[in-house]
């Protein structure tokens, strides 16, 4: 169960309270960073490092006048040289981070002000936890996000679930550097859950606190994203990433590439993506979709041929 409130805020109010560092990614809504931001500093925890890393284009005027607006509140803004990715942005922040604990938050979050003392109270409270995360909800509502709501009411459990999400994902230094950083192959979708695998085979549970909140500004029309080309393309492409790290032999890397890539769960019936697509009219996806088949199995070669490739280390760790 989750500790009580009251006892998080006195664990907080100490001098001794591990220093969280929060990694918020930018990449071309400034105004949404800095909601992001805002929440974060309301938050009942004080020993934060917030480090916003920008990702999208530079020397814009929305990117100056971020840059002008975090310094003015003395926090860390760290610009990419391009755009590094999911997993490139937040390897940056991090290599930039000294807290023993890292939040990394997508621009479009809101946290609730108990989030982060809630989240560190328990993780200090169980040493095996290395990865944690919270509910996560739509904006605006009450409407569970992630995980699905008949997972998620459980009074105010501690749930081990096989990945956080990216969106709001608390991890121990520790666990970096026994299993390295973000791995940048993946550039964006599944790398987390990459993480997730790796920091359980190193011996740690990935978990939800189910009585802590954040909110996430979806889209209301969230099926639409799913044929913007750039999502096509790595969403999809990142399936044969992972089966080639994580499958134990070709049969079982086949039976998971069709789960995910031709038979979706969520429906009743197998659906491929390309008909759908087509159905939808969406021939824009159609090349991206293709070239995520091909470059997947390259990479799925890749990575069968040369076994898992090596740890990165963290810088400073």
């Amino acid at each position: 169960m989750l500790p009580d409130l009251a006892e998080n805020k006195f664990m907080a109010n100490q001098k001794d309270t591990p220093k969280v560092s929060v990694i918020i990614l930018n990449y071309k809504r400034p105004k949404d960073t800095i909601d992001c931001v805002q929440s974060v500093l309301n938050s009942h925890y004080s020993n934060l490092e917030v480090i916003v890393v920008d990702n999208g284009p530079q020397n814009t005027s929305s990117s100056n006048l971020l840059q002008e607006e975090l310094k003015s509140r003395g926090l860390l803004f760290v610009r990419a040289q391009g755009n590094l990715g999911y997993a490139g942005g937040n390897n940056l922040g991090i290599r930039c981070s000294q807290g023993q604990y890292i939040l990394i938050l997508n621009d479009d979050v809101i946290v609730g002000s108990d989030l982060i003392e809630g989240l560190v109270a328990i993780a200090e409270r169980n040493d095996n936890i290395g990865i944690i995360g919270p509910t996560i909800f739509r904006y605006g509502s009450q409407d569970v996000w992630f995980w699905s709501s008949n997972i998620l009411h459980r009074d105010g459990a501690i749930l081990d679930v096989p990945f956080v999400l990216g969106a709001v994902f608390m991890i121990k230094r520790q666990v970096i550097q026994r299993i390295g950083l973000l791995d940048e192959n993946f550039f964006l979708y599944h790398e987390e859950w990459d993480w997730c695998v790796r920091a359980r085979q190193a011996g740690f549970r990935t978990v939800c606190a189910t009585s802590l909140s954040a909110w996430h500004k979806v889209p209301t029309d969230e099926k639409s994203q799913d044929y913007l080309p750039p999502r096509a393309y790595f969403f999809h492409r990142n399936f044969f990433l992972f089966a080639g790290k994580h499958c134990k032999n070709v049969r079982t890397a086949f039976g998971f590439l069709f789960k995910h890539l031709i038979y979706h769960g969520d429906l009743s019936f197998p659906s491929y993506y390309v008909i759908d697509a087509l159905k939808r009219r969406k021939v824009n996806v159609l090349k991206p979709y293709s070239m995520a088949f091909l470059d997947g199995a390259v990479f799925f070669l890749k990575f069968r041929l040369s076994n898992v490739p090596k740890k990165e280390s963290i810088v400073g760790a």
